[in-house]
């Protein structure tokens, strides 16, 4: 039998996307493209292992936002939609390469990952701190992420291949710093926007999640005035899931 949060990740991104009603077991060695309406799980290249997860615990200085963490422990957590940002169109199925900008939502929370100027918590001066903000009707400037693909060859964002996220308001890099918080997370790692790309820790990779089929421009225009997402063949698209 499937565990729990499995079946419910499944339930949760069929209601999300209800033109997709087939939802594909794809195996884990499989490398499809992480599109506009993913859902994904971020592992830091650097601490293998640390997925980027959320909690409903705030930060005790700084901004007092909801802190934003790395953990091998990750559940619901972990997960994060992939959406566009104002004046950067992101339709569900569009491929993603370098220089869109992106935001990421997390999927129980609702709330944006976020930057902004302040400290970080552990590294302090040294970088700035990340946060989760807002709800689906509250976003800004500071939730939104320049993405850049970190893997030779690479032409667009592919489960397993490494990308970096450049905050567009401050132009720092997420990164996972290494450093370790004590309670009320302990264990859990550092995440802050550093100021130099080659910096250790910058680099993340697309692990489990709901991964949406492609569609090119032509096909979103035709989906939207059709309302619904069909297959060729006329039956509904399938999706790729991987957990």
């Amino acid at each position: 039998m499937a565990p729990a949060w499995r079946l419910w990740l499944a339930a949760v991104a069929l209601m999300a996307f209800p033109g997709m009603s087939s939802i594909v077991a794809a195996d884990a060695s499989s490398n499809p493209e992480v599109v506009c309406g993913s859902v994904i799980k971020l592992e830091s290249d650097t601490h293998k292992g640390f997925r980027l997860v959320t909690q409903d615990v705030a930060y005790g200085g700084g901004s007092g936002q909801m802190s934003v963490t790395t953990n091998p422990e990750s559940d619901e957590d972990g997960y994060w939609v992939v959406r566009g940002a104002p004046g950067y169109p992101c339709e569900p199925g569009h491929t993603l390469a370098t220089g869109d900008v992106i935001r990421l939502q997390h999927m129980d929370s609702r709330r944006w990952l976020h930057s902004h100027k302040l400290p970080a918590p552990l590294s302090g001066t040294r970088a700035h701190e990340v946060s989760s903000l807002g709800s689906d009707e509250e976003s800004d400037t500071g939730d939104e992420w320049e993405l850049f693909l970190a893997t030779k060859g690479a032409k667009a964002w592919r489960r397993g291949d490494k990308v970096k996220l450049k905050h567009k308001d401050t132009e720092a890099w997420l990164s996972a710093t290494g450093q370790k918080f004590p309670r009320p997370i302990q264990g859990h790692g550092e995440v802050a926007a550093v100021s130099r790309r080659g910096d250790g820790g910058t680099a993340w990779v697309a692990r489990e999640g709901v991964y949406l089929p492609t569609r090119d421009l032509k096909q979103l225009e035709e989906q939207e005035r059709e309302g619904e997402l069909l297959e060729s063949d006329g039956q509904p698209a399938k999706q790729h899931m991987e957990l």
